[in-house]
């Protein structure tokens, strides 16, 4: 989000970012954005808990867990680095792959019928996203075998299986919204 800051009249505005960092971020979600979340898409009852992030996350991650119902993971983006329309666009594909056969997690609508929901608070903006949990193990969890007794050369050909259907889905494709392709945004070299 970008805010102009102007002092005299016939002086220059000049145009500053306001910069959050992770730990604020996650503040503000756990103070503020959690509530909103909670009633844009039904998650009364739900246990929400922060998942640890990773050494250079973009994002603050929920599990939203309630007994009887699907996991969900709740995607909270910070950042200002991306435009909301890079967000639906990412959503939407997601979204054709999943209708399309692809293993991919689905993205849940808001009940605003919205793919992607967008909450300020004070100067921060926040994009919000919800995705069904994905099934299955970290690798790591399973002492890096696929499955018991299964090499994993197997996971990587299961992978690549998928990544060839993803791909052959993508030929298909035709976006409502698109997003920036990579080499507008960083230099080719």
């Amino acid at each position: 989000m970008w805010t102009l800051q102007c002092g005299k009249p016939s002086q220059q505005c000049l145009l500053e970012e306001i910069i959050i960092n992770f730990n604020e971020a996650v503040n503000i979600s756990n103070t503020q954005v959690l509530a909103w979340v909670s009633e844009l898409y039904h998650l009364e009852g739900y246990n929400i808990q922060l998942i640890p992030p990773h050494e250079g996350g973009r994002n603050v991650v929920y599990t939203c867990e309630q007994e009887g119902r699907e996991l969900l993971i709740l995607r909270v983006s910070f950042l200002s680095d991306r435009k909301r329309e890079d967000y639906i666009a990412e959503l939407e594909y997601v979204r054709y792959l999943f209708e399309h056969g692809a293993r991919v997690s689905d993205v849940v609508s808001s009940k605003k019928s919205h793919l992607l929901e967008e909450i300020t608070y004070e100067e921060h903006t926040f994009f919000i996203c919800m995705f069904v949990k994905a099934k299955g193990k970290l690798l790591v969890e399973n002492h890096y075998q696929y499955r018991g007794g299964v090499p994993l050369t197997e996971y990587y050909y299961n992978s690549g299986k998928i990544l060839g259907k993803m791909h052959q889905l993508s030929k298909s494709y035709v976006p409502v919204h698109r997003r920036h392709h990579l080499l507008d945004k960083y230099n080719a070299e």
